[in-house]
């Protein structure tokens, strides 16, 4: 917690971060950073698979300049609360997450923070799976 607490006072003061972006216009439909260039946000709903039909799912990728963010989020489905689910996007893994008491589990990667995410996403496939590779939410960029 005290970690997390830091790291968004840390970016309270940052002019990049998500939540100044957002005071500073990131809600326009073109919105543009400090140094002109354009933002660029595209996010999807993730649909729920058979085996788990009450499961809701979100995926946005976000470019800023030479920025790239990719965050990903399952909820309700709180019967595999303490289970590992993993983010493919493209038939590739990019990270695992555990589900929490409450039936969510996110990921957030960004290359400010030295995470591999990819340069695009157009037409790739985003899934999130159990270990085991059950689909539990899946979607199209």
């Amino acid at each position: 917690m005290t970690v997390a607490l830091a790291f968004l006072a840390a970016c309270a003061n940052d002019a990049t971060s998500p939540s100044a972006l957002f005071r500073n216009g990131a809600d326009d439909p073109i919105p543009q950073n400090r140094a002109g260039t354009t933002k660029t946000v595209v996010q999807i709903v993730l649909t729920a698979a058979p085996s788990f039909p009450g499961a809701k799912g979100k995926a946005k990728f976000t470019v800023n300049g030479d920025q790239r963010e990719l965050e990903t989020r399952v909820e309700e489905v709180l019967r595999l609360a303490g289970m590992q689910v993993t983010l493919w996007l493209g038939g590739a893994s990019l990270g695992s997450a555990t589900v929490d008491a409450t039936g969510r589990a996110g990921i957030a990667l960004n290359t400010r923070l030295g995470d591999g995410v990819p340069g695009s996403v157009a037409g790739q496939a985003m899934e999130i799976r159990l270990a085991d590779g059950t689909l539990i939410v899946s979607g199209s960029f």
